[in-house]
C-alpha cells in the first residue's frame, strides 16, 4: 500500500470544512422539512419502512359489565420477519392501574406472563413459549379494565382507543363491543335528549365501518396504517349498569361529538387522527435519516480519515505481533476491549507462556458429544512479564485453586452475575489502560465533533417533533438513525495514531495470513515457537479452526511432533492433537454472557400497539 496521511497541520482546516459542509446540509434539511410540512398532506407515498412484523389480523372483543369494568379479549395474528422473539408486550399509556387479570396464550394453551412491576418494559408482558422467527404466529390476550365506563346520572361512557399510535400496519382490525344486557339501538330520528338507546361513534381510519345494534357495537376496517389510533366512543343507557353518577354526560358527548363532525366535514379530515399528516412520514423519515448518514460521511471523509501504514506493503503480515493478543484486539476496534475476545485469547496466551495447561475432556450427551476445557496451574510464578490484566485473568480462572474448568466458570458467573461482571470490567479497563500506554489513540478533533453533535440533534430533534406533527410512529427511525450517526460518527472520528495504524494494519496481515496460509506457495515452515505464537493469536482473531485445518493440510508432520504446543491436551480418543481447540475462541463470550443480567440487554419481544389512550412498546433480539 502507498502512504497517504490524512492528518497533517490542515487537520483543523478539514475540520472547519467539515463543519461548514454539515452546515450546509443541515440548512438544506430543514428547508425542506419546513416547506413539507407546509403542505401537509398534501403529499402521499405507498411506502413504508421494513418492519420485524406486522399484524395480519386484530380481532377485539370488549364486554362491558354492569359494575363499569370491561373485559377485553384480542387474538392477535403476527406476520414475524427475523428474530428471534422470545417474549410479548401489551402496553397501556394510561390506565395501566386499573389492568388485571391479566393472561396470553397460543394454539398449544397458556403462557406464563410478567407483572409490570418484574418486566423490563413496565408493560405487561408474556413470554412466549419458543424463540419465534420468519412465521405466522396468533396469540390471545385477554384482561380487565376496572372503571373503563364512566358512569353518570343519565348514561354510562366508554371513550377507548382499542388501538393507540405505536404499532406497524394492520391488515385488518374488528373491535366488538358487547353490553351487559340488550338495549335499543339509536336511529337517524332519535332526539338528542333520548338515554335509552345506544350510540356510538368511531375515529381513526376514514375507511372503516360501524354498526350499532341492540346487542352491541361493531367496528370493522381493513388496511390500517402503522401508527394510526382506533377509538371508539360508545354511550349506553343507564339500565344497563348497577351504579349511577353524579352528573350528566350525554349533552357534552353529543357536542362534542358534533364539533369533531363538523371539522370533518369543513376540512375533509378526521383533525383528531391526523390522516392528512400521517403518510408525510414515509417522506421525511428517509429524508432525514439520509440526510444524518450523509453529514456523518461528509464529516469522517473532510475530517476523520485515517492514514495508511507504511510498513505493511501487502494483504499479509507474517510475523507475531508485538502486542499481546487483548491489546491487538483493542486497537482494532478502535480502544473499545472486545471483553470476551480478550479474555479467551489472554488465556490461550499464558498457557502458551508457561502458565497453565489446558486440557480438553470429552463430555457425552445426547446429540454431539462436546468438549470440556479444564486449566491446570501449573506452579509458575507469575514474573514481570505478567500484565496486570493477565494477573487478573488467572486470579478470574484458578480463585486460589489449582483447576478450573469451563463449565464451572460458566456457573460460577452465572450465580454471581454482579461480581463477575465486576471482574471483566476490571479486565477490560486494564487492558484500556495497557493500550493507552503505548500511545495508539490519537486526539479527537473537537472541531468536527462539535459539528457532528449539532448536526443529529437537530435532525433528532426535528424527527421527534415530526413524530407528532404527522402521528407516524415511523419518525423515530429518523431519532434512532441521528443517535445512530452521532455513536458511529463520534467512532469513525476515534483515529489512531501512526503508530497505532501500524499495528493494526499488521493484526489485520496477520489474520489474513493465518486464514489463508495454507493456499500460499510460499507458507514458511518455521520452528515450534513460531506456530505456537500464530496459534495464541489464531484464538484471538478468530481465524483458529482455518488455521488448524490449514495446519493438518500442509504441515501434517508439525501438528503431530509431541513437543508441539503442550500446553494444549486433546481429550483422550478424539479425532487429533488440536481435538476441540477452536472451541477456546468462543469461551470468553461465553463468560462475558454469563456474568451478564438479563436486564442489562434486549430480550428480544415483540409489541402489537397499545391501549388506554395510546402508548406502545418495543422488540428486540437476543
Amino acid at each position: 500500500m502507498v502512504s497517504r496521511p490524512l492528518r497533517s497541520t490542515a487537520g483543523r482546516g478539514a475540520a472547519l470544512g467539515a463543519a461548514v459542509f454539515v452546515g450546509l446540509v443541515l440548512g438544506l434539511a430543514l428547508g425542506l422539512v419546513t416547506g413539507v410540512a407546509g403542505v401537509g398532506g398534501a403529499l402521499r407515498t405507498g411506502h413504508a419502512a421494513d418492519r420485524s412484523f406486522t399484524l395480519q389480523d386484530l380481532e377485539t372483543t370488549a364486554d362491558i359489565r354492569s359494575d363499569g369494568s370491561m373485559a377485553v379479549t384480542e387474538v392477535v395474528t403476527y406476520d414475524f420477519d427475523g428474530g428471534p422473539f422470545n417474549f410479548g408486550v401489551r402496553s397501556f399509556e394510561r390506565d395501566l392501574a386499573s389492568i388485571h387479570d391479566f393472561a396470553a396464550a397460543d394454539a398449544e394453551g397458556p403462557l406464563a406472563v410478567i407483572d409490570p412491576a418484574d418486566s423490563e418494559s413496565g408493560q405487561w408482558e408474556w413470554h412466549l413459549r419458543r424463540p419465534t422467527a420468519d412465521e405466522v404466529a396468533t396469540y390471545t390476550v385477554t384482561y380487565v379494565v376496572d372503571g373503563a365506563v364512566e358512569v353518570g346520572n343519565d348514561v354510562g361512557e366508554l371513550n377507548w382507543q382499542f388501538m393507540g399510535t405505536e404499532h406497524p400496519a394492520i391488515g385488518h382490525m374488528a373491535v366488538v363491543v358487547r353490553l351487559p344486557s340488550d338495549v335499543p339501538a339509536a336511529q337517524p330520528n332519535t332526539p338528542d335528549a333520548d338515554t335509552s338507546v345506544l350510540r356510538a361513534f368511531a375515529h381513526g381510519p376514514t375507511n372503516g365501518t360501524l354498526d350499532v345494534s341492540s346487542t352491541g357495537v361493531v367496528a370493522d376496517v381493513d388496511h390500517v396504517p402503522a401508527g394510526q389510533f382506533v377509538e371508539l366512543h360508545v354511550v349506553v343507557p343507564l339500565s344497563a349498569f348497577t351504579t349511577i353518577g353524579a352528573r350528566p354526560l350525554l349533552a357534552d358527548i353529543l357536542e362534542q361529538e358534533g364539533t369533531l363532525r363538523r371539522e370533518d366535514s369543513s376540512t375533509g379530515t378526521d383533525r383528531r387522527s391526523g390522516p392528512e399528516h400521517h403518510d408525510l412520514a414515509y417522506l421525511l423519515a428517509p429524508l432525514l435519516s439520509g440526510i444524518a448518514l450523509l453529514g456523518t460521511g461528509a464529516t469522517w471523509l473532510l475530517a476523520g480519515r485515517e492514514a495508511e501504514s507504511t510498513e505493511v506493503l501487502g494483504e499479509y503480515w507474517r510475523e507475531p505481533l508485538d502486542d499481546p493478543p487483548a491489546v491487538a484486539l483493542t486497537n482494532l476496534h478502535r480502544g473499545t476491549v472486545p471483553v470476551g475476545e480478550a479474555f479467551a485469547g489472554t488465556l490461550v496466551d499464558l498457557a502458551q507462556r508457561g502458565y497453565l495447561r489446558i486440557n480438553g475432556v470429552r463430555e457425552e450427551r445426547w446429540g454431539p458429544d462436546r468438549t470440556v476445557h479444564v486449566y491446570q496451574w501449573l506452579g509458575k510464578a507469575p514474573g514481570p512479564d505478567v500484565r496486570a490484566y493477565e494477573q487478573q485473568v488467572l486470579d478470574f480462572v484458578f480463585r486460589g485453586q489449582p483447576t478450573a474448568s469451563s463449565e464451572e466458570l460458566r456457573d460460577w458467573a452465572r450465580h454471581h452475575q454482579r461480581q463477575a461482571k465486576g471482574e471483566l470490567d476490571a479486565i477490560g479497563g486494564a487492558v484500556k489502560a495497557e493500550y493507552a500506554r503505548r500511545g495508539y489513540e490519537a486526539r479527537v478533533d473537537r472541531t468536527a465533533v462539535v459539528a457532528l453533535t449539532v448536526m443529529c440533534a437537530a435532525i433528532g430533534i426535528a424527527s421527534w417533533a415530526l413524530r407528532a406533527y404527522t402521528h407516524n410512529g415511523l419518525m423515530w427511525v429518523g431519532v434512532a438513525v441521528a443517535v445512530g450517526s452521532l455513536v458511529g460518527g463520534y467512532r469513525l472520528l476515534m483515529n489512531r495514531t501512526q503508530a497505532g495504524v501500524e499495528a493494526a494494519a499488521k493484526a489485520v496481515g496477520l489474520k489474513r495470513f493465518l486464514h489463508d496460509f495454507s493456499r500460499l506457495e510460499d507458507a514458511p515452515i518455521g520452528h515450534l515457537i513460531l506456530w505456537e505464537r500464530y496459534l495464541v493469536y489464531a484464538v484471538a482473531l478468530g481465524v483458529s479452526a482455518e488455521l488448524l485445518d490449514g495446519l493438518g493440510a500442509r504441515l501434517p508432520a508439525l501438528v503431530a511432533d509431541p513437543r508441539f504446543s503442550t500446553w494444549y491436551v486433546a481429550p483422550a480418543g478424539g479425532h487429533g492433537h488440536f481435538d476441540g481447540f477452536d472451541h477456546m475462541a468462543s469461551f470468553g463470550d461465553t463468560i462475558v454472557s454469563a456474568s451478564t443480567p438479563r436486564s442489562s440487554g434486549s430480550s428480544g419481544g415483540f409489541s402489537g400497539g397499545s391501549s388506554g389512550g395510546g402508548g406502545g412498546g418495543g422488540f428486540g433480539a437476543h
